[in-house]
């Protein structure tokens, strides 16, 4: 057998002599540590002993010399620390305005213009240089300097928020193809997307007025879309199904109305009028035409006074 294939031999007498050795150097590199208790690292007061940390030494506890707190760092950061201070203090040397940051001033970088610049600040332990910013869309925006020079911060967020919208109108139509299967919510092969809209379909047929369903999207000035249930070409109106309002809803129909458009909103009360007959008994009638297994009383009763 040759000698390098052979395995070397550790006696408990030589596993006991490394385990001394260690605790030897240990005790040294303690009493090292100890010994800087009292004394200056660079210009900040070495106070006690925070604790160690594996692979990298003691953490020693420090007085800065500028706001007077006590802070925890690694013997190796107190020298490299250049400003001289925890981080509560900037140089005047980094507070100045470069002069490509000031030619900068007026110009836009995306959607976004820079109208002036704020005090350099720490960010994440960091300086960091903000920018007060005008989109495009008139919004206001205080976006990071170096984030607007590398393409990362464009927009306020309305172009995210638009593409949100773009892709909740597309969602809108899937929506109402499978709700449409799955109720069979329909109206002269026009699929709906509630019953709702299906009573007020055969109310405006009844009358003979022409209406189209859900044919127009709207992008409001927030940035988000919204597309109402019917449209009456003949008045120039535009009608919204309701059993409960949001505040998102009511929103975007405020929106709506302010460019111009006029939208009328009908609640379940107000549509059960207008048809002369009670939503359930509605119900009752279309699960019975359609061979729905619904739970709806199958009696139907017209409203008063009609």
């Amino acid at each position: 057998m040759t000698a390098s294939k052979q395995k070397l031999k550790v006696t408990p007498a030589k596993l006991a002599a490394n385990k001394i050795n260690a605790l030897k150097f240990q005790e040294a590199k303690k009493k090292e540590a100890e010994s800087r208790i009292g004394t200056y690292i660079n210009v900040f007061k070495i106070l006690a002993i925070a604790g160690v940390k594996k692979k990298s030494g003691f953490i020693y506890t420090y007085l800065c010399p500028y706001c007077g707190k006590q802070r925890n760092a690694l013997k190796g950061t107190l020298e490299s620390n250049s400003s001289g201070s925890c981080g509560c203090h900037i140089p005047k040397q980094s507070q100045a305005l470069s002069d490509k940051a000031a030619s900068n001033l007026g110009k836009t970088f995306g959607y976004l213009t820079i109208l002036n610049f704020t005090p350099v600040s720490r960010r994440r332990g960091m300086l960091t240089r903000y920018a007060n910013c005008v989109c495009a869309c008139g919004n206001k925006k205080i976006a990071i300097y170096s984030h607007l020079m590398r393409g990362i911060t464009t927009n306020c967020g309305c172009i995210t928020k638009d593409a949100m919208s773009k892709r909740a109108t597309l969602r809108l139509v899937c929506h109402r193809s499978n709700w449409a299967k799955k109720y069979n919510w329909s109206f002269k092969q026009i699929k709906m997307r509630s019953s709702y809209e299906v009573m007020f379909a055969e109310y405006l047929n009844r009358l003979n007025i022409p209406f189209e369903y859900e044919k127009y999207t709207f992008k409001l000035s927030n940035n988000t879309r919204y597309t109402p249930d019917f449209y009456v070409p003949s008045t120039d109106i535009f009608y919204e199904l309701k059993g409960y309002m949001s505040p998102c809803a009511a929103k975007k129909i405020e929106l709506l109305r302010e460019a111009g458009k006029q939208v009328t909103v009908i609640y379940i009360k107000e549509l059960e009028e207008l048809c002369g007959i009670t939503y359930l008994d509605f119900m009752s009638r279309w699960s019975t035409e359609n061979n729905l297994n619904t739970p709806y009383n199958k009696s139907i009763k017209t409203v008063k006074g009609k």
